[in-house]
């Protein structure tokens, strides 16, 4: 009995002032999510055992970019604020670390005690916001006319990302015009364009967005832009739309006559007068024989001074090789002549009178003498 009580003391005294006290220990350092995207937060978790034992605890950050970043928590902060107690260990959890920008870190959690220096590291890496990808993009139409508005629809989604955003034309040639800005990340969407654009949820999507092109062609149509990280935005481009030209017309008319056969007097006036429209760039406009005037007129012509055959030729042409023409052809005629003024008819026979009673008109009696001319004068024959 007495070595057994002695044993029992012997005992007591170890554990209560001989037993070493259980060593402080750094467990299940872990991150929150297996990953993570630019701007994401990013929280750790720990444990630390026997925690009476910890006099102080290090979270070191070290990031892309020289980045670095040092917390220092004693035990009284750990137990006030960032972890629960539990017996004699500590229970941290969803710790927000300084991590933002993407790219590979190392966490890496220091106990510092009696005994000396605990560490554990975890490595996280933080993914860049992923692109703008452009999903569609389309004309509404394959065929188009010049002067006519093009209709593109399009949707991107991470918008959130898009910088700037521009549409181009590319020609048969390859050769490429900026048609306009649709959007901004200072700006966001043109005023102009919201009642065709929308951005909902990190998408944007656009439908019936007019764009002009300079001339008739074939064209393909791209977009391009820039992400907020710097990245290009370059899908492909639209199937090939073609714009017609606009047809050229022409109307004329010769002394308010339509073309054709007009026939005219010597020396009676012309005057032509002609309206040119539609056509593309450039439209030259000629009358043959007078040569090159402006797509619209009313010019005066001289006067044809014998007759004949004149023929008048409109022709009007563009920068896409279209061509039209209408003529007129004039006959000039000599006036008639002047009908023959008719001869007085010969005075009817005396003798061929009759009187009125049926018996012979009376003759007229010869005058006695010729008249005598005033004094002085001479004979009137």
């Amino acid at each position: 009995l007495g070595l057994g009580l002695l044993g029992g003391v012997g005992f007591l005294v170890w554990t209560l002032f001989l037993k070493p006290a259980p060593s402080l220990a750094l467990a299940d350092f872990e991150p929150s999510s297996t990953s993570y995207i630019e701007d994401n937060d990013v929280r750790v978790s720990w444990v630390v055992l026997n925690a009476d034992q910890l006099q102080e605890l290090q979270l070191i950050t070290q990031g892309p970019n020289d980045f670095k970043d040092v917390k220092r928590f004693s035990l009284t902060q750990l137990r006030d604020g960032v972890c629960q107690l539990k017996v004699q260990d500590l229970l941290c959890g969803n710790y927000l670390t300084s991590a933002r920008a993407p790219g590979d870190y190392v966490f890496e959690l220091k106990a510092m005690s009696p005994q000396g220096v605990l560490s554990e590291t975890l490595n996280v890496t933080i993914a860049p916001k992923p692109d703008p990808d452009v999903t569609r993009f389309e004309p509404e139409r394959s065929d188009y006319r010049s002067g006519e508005p093009v209709l593109l629809n399009w949707q991107i989604r991470n918008a959130a990302q898009l910088s700037t955003l521009r549409v181009i034309a590319k020609d048969t040639e390859g050769k490429t015009t900026p048609l306009r800005e649709v959007y901004t990340s200072a700006q966001g969407i043109p005023d102009d364009l919201a009642a065709q654009c929308t951005l909902s949820e990190s998408t944007l999507s656009c439908s019936s967005v007019p764009v002009a092109v300079p001339k008739a062609g074939q064209y393909t149509f791209e977009l391009q832009g820039t992400s907020t990280n710097g990245g290009a935005i370059a899908p492909p481009p639209t199937s090939t739309v073609s714009i017609a030209p606009r047809p050229l017309s022409i109307s004329a008319t010769l002394n308010g006559q339509p073309p054709g056969n007009i026939t005219v007097k010597i020396d009676e006036p012309l005057t032509l007068t002609w309206q040119v429209d539609g056509g593309e760039g450039d439209v030259k406009v000629r009358i043959s024989p007078y040569g090159s005037v402006a797509r619209s007129g009313s010019n005066p012509y001289p006067a044809l001074n014998a007759p004949g055959l004149l023929n008048i030729t409109l022709v009007a042409t563009d920068d896409a090789n279209q061509e039209e023409q209408l003529g007129f052809v004039v006959t000039v005629i000599a006036p008639p002549p002047p009908s023959p003024v008719p001869s007085p008819s010969a005075s009817a026979s005396p003798s061929a009178s009759l009187s009125t009673d049926g018996g012979a008109a009376p003759q007229p009696t010869a005058p006695s003498a010729a008249p005598v001319a005033p004094s002085g004068s001479g004979s009137m024959w």
